[in-house]
């Protein structure tokens, strides 16, 4: 397997469930070493998905909705973004249109689940949230390849309090889904003491695809 298509597979299992707009925090934290002749190959590619983010900053979000649910919808901006996250971690051009919608199908039904349910984050816990992020970030446990990754990321930025203030929208949808899903975790395995954490990840998977089937998402 080729260094990039490791990188990738490594990013995509470090979390239950990855939002696009943290692939940095993967990358620093997911135990993610890119150390190969493919290094520039990846770097552009992450440089060319944070200047996804930075555009929407600049722009705002189009509003232009690609698929319609019963309570949520995908928004192209949001695809947009999930299909250049997916090119970056090194999937092809089909496979990353699909991983997109999939996951942007998923995304949008777990956040609105988390907040029919009475999930959500206090102002207070998304600035320590983020602080404590951004501290990790300048820590001496980070390898030098995940330091060459970010600075790619934040060259696409005025400065980097912008990159974290866009950071603090991200996680004020994310932060609710993290807190459900560990709920939804704990419980699980309170009624299956034996099981193991792939029976949870086919648990967890079941919850998605339910849960976007009740969407009824259409175009």
């Amino acid at each position: 397997m080729d260094t990039l298509k490791e990188g990738g597979e490594k990013i995509m299992k470090c979390k239950k469930y990855i939002l696009p707009g943290i692939l940095i925090g993967c990358l620093l934290f997911g135990g993610i070493v890119i150390a190969s002749r493919d290094d520039f190959f990846f770097v552009a590619k992450v440089g060319d998905f944070a200047k996804t983010l930075r555009r929407n900053i600049e722009e705002g979000d189009t509003g232009e909705i690609l698929l319609r649910g019963e309570h949520v919808s995908v928004q192209r901006d949001q695809y947009e973004q999930s299909r250049k996250f997916y090119l970056a971690i090194g999937l092809g051009e089909k496979e990353a249109s699909e991983s997109a919608l999939v996951y942007c199908k998923e995304f949008n039904s777990l956040y609105h689940e988390a907040i029919r349910k009475n999930y959500d984050v206090s102002d207070g816990e998304l600035e320590k949230y983020i602080d404590e992020m951004r501290e990790n970030f300048h820590s001496a446990n980070v390898s030098p390849e995940s330091v060459q990754i970010y600075r790619a990321i934040l060259k696409q930025f005025d400065s980097e309090d912008q990159y974290w203030e866009y950071q603090k929208k991200v996680y004020q949808k994310q932060l609710p889904i993290e807190k459900m899903n560990r709920d939804l975790e704990e419980e699980f395995y309170q009624k299956n003491p034996q099981a193991s954490s792939e029976d949870w990840e086919k648990e967890f998977q079941k919850i998605k695809d339910e849960l976007v089937l009740k969407e009824n998402f259409h175009n």
